[in-house]
């Protein structure tokens, strides 16, 4: 038996009984710049105008903490002005939150600079990481343990930015000692996103860091501080790339193109989200939309096993109506999951947790009805412990009806964790079959052709999966464990090639993947 592809198609439409939990409850369209803690997303920094904790009468953008498990708000910041903080990073604990700002917390920065500040919950206190004179100090990222903080900075911090161009720097927390990530002597690199050790930085750059970038294109570039190594992951013509994210094992890379990555045109010009693996420079695009709207990646998991995005494509079926929602992509099955689903409102920058099954985003839907004057708020889908689904077989014919040849499992049907066997009979269907195929798709279709009627089809962007074996032999597919799968209905088809390679199709077996 050779059963070459597992289900490598497999997508699931939202439509569960999870209902995402709203954590803010504000009176105006503020809440930004959402980022949780990777443990467990308990602890959640986001800016917001409103007066959460009554220490903000004036109602400026402040940074707040939230701990979901008391419900408490913490704020960090007190901005007098106009001007607002920008980031920020939290640590995996949740502990320390990096930020961005012209505030004077310390009273280091009198001159109102754009500084870096962290923020240590454990002990209340602010430390002022940068302290310059003009420039400024960008948008940090911070490591898992809260020690390392990344940023982009055009100031002189460590002797080797005379120029005052734009380049990544690193701050150890403990010692305020810098480095210098990159050094170009024209370009500018932006937006570092770190891996959990700290040793592994992307960020996107305009510079000819690694010799493949002489058009001065928003390349994504992959810093190495252990190697001393940068390696170009896009070499687009025109356009950019951005948003760019890892994973925390720094294996994985997402970003977002309105371009082709690796050469050629993205003809629509529409930001897509793209997933690059490190060890085997493979890149994958994730998204094509058609429209002029667009697609982002946020957040990926520990060893890349999802990447969380937002987009307004109908990947899964899920989402006719075109809103921007939160959908999950699983390298490993091809699978996509739509995590929300929401009538004329938007959802952006999720975020994923290590350990549970928890998402954390910002919206302005009304998923539960607190929200029904659509303010932008932050809210968390927990995992939700879902009922025993029974797995189903149902023999389809079609018009005109192929022989009824493709038989349901012989042992055990289409169940989550185990391997399901159907066979092809050969008593009266191509007794001379050299080969038989699978072919699985999530769409039943009825179209007659020269080969038998074709029952199965497949959505755009999804691709139509063939699973061959020995002529007469049960086939062997293992169906993943995955619980978020249970439910999902797929279509699926038996075929037979002859020693002339003539082809005939036989009925569909539409399938429902259970627990039981």
């Amino acid at each position: 038996m050779i059963a070459h592809v597992l289900l490598a198609s497999l997508a699931v439409a939202a439509g569960d009984d999870c209902t995402p939990l709203q954590l803010t409850l504000t009176s105006a369209h503020d809440v930004q710049d959402i980022d949780a803690n990777v443990a467990d997303g308990t602890r959640i920094a986001f800016q917001s105008r409103m007066n959460l904790t009554g220490q903000n009468p004036d109602l400026s953008f402040e940074l707040f903490l939230l701990d979901t498990t008391t419900g408490m708000f913490t704020q960090l910041t007190d901005n007098p002005g106009s001007e607002f903080p920008r980031g920020p990073a939290i640590d995996a604990a949740g502990v320390r939150v990096a930020y961005q700002s012209r505030l004077d917390p310390t009273g280091q920065n009198p001159d109102g600079n754009e500084e870096i500040f962290l923020y240590d919950s454990g002990d209340g206190s602010t430390t002022q990481l940068t302290q310059t004179i003009g420039g400024f100090n960008l948008l940090p990222a911070i490591d898992a343990a809260g020690s390392l903080v990344a940023f982009y900075s055009n100031r002189d911090l460590a002797g080797q930015n005379a120029d005052g161009s734009l380049e990544i720097f690193t701050v150890e927390v403990a010692t305020l000692n810098y480095e210098q990530v990159t050094d170009a002597v024209s370009g500018n690199s932006e937006r570092p996103q770190v891996s959990a050790d700290g040793t592994r930085i992307v960020f996107g750059s305009t510079s000819n860091l690694a010799g493949n970038n002489p058009d001065g294109n928003l390349e994504i570039f992959l810093a190495d501080t252990v190697a001393g190594t940068k390696t170009q992951i896009t070499d687009s013509l025109g356009g950019q790339c951005t948003h760019q994210r890892i994973s925390h094992d720094g294996m994985t890379i997402a970003f977002a193109c309105d371009t082709e990555p690796a050469g050629g045109t993205n003809p629509n010009g529409n930001y897509e989200v793209f997933l690059y693996d490190v060890p085997s420079a493979k890149l994958t695009q994730l998204t094509d939309t058609s429209t002029t709207l667009h697609s982002f990646p946020s957040s990926i998991s520990t060893a890349g096993e999802q990447l969380a995005f937002w987009s307004p494509l109908d990947v899964t079926g899920g989402n006719p109506d075109g809103n921007t929602e939160i959908f999950l992509y699983e390298p490993a099955t091809n699978g996509y999951l739509q995590v929300t689903d929401s009538v004329g409102a938007s959802s952006f920058h999720p975020h994923l947790t290590d350990g549970v099954n928890r998402i954390v985003f910002d919206s302005d839907g009304d998923f539960a009805g607190t929200n029904p004057e659509g303010n932008r708020e932050v809210f968390a889908m927990e995992a939700c412990p879902s009922p025993g689904v029974p797995a189903s077989e149902v023999v389809r014919l079609g018009t005109p009806p192929n022989p009824n040849a493709f038989v349901p499992g012989i042992t055990i049907g289409p169940v989550l964790g185990a391997t399901w066997n159907p066979l092809i009979d050969h008593t009266t269907f191509v007794p001379s079959s050299i080969l038989d195929v699978i072919v699985i798709g999530f769409v039943p279709i009825n179209v007659p052709s020269g080969f038998g009627t074709i029952l199965c089809g497949v959505p755009p962007l999804l691709p139509l999966t063939v699973v061959t074996g020995a002529p007469g032999l049960p086939f062997a597919l293992p169906i993943p464990a995955n619980p978020a799968h249970a439910g999902t209905m797929l279509c699926t088809q038996g075929a037979s090639i002859d020693a002339g390679l003539t082809i005939a199709l036989t009925n569909a077996l539409d399938i429902t993947l259970g627990t039981f």
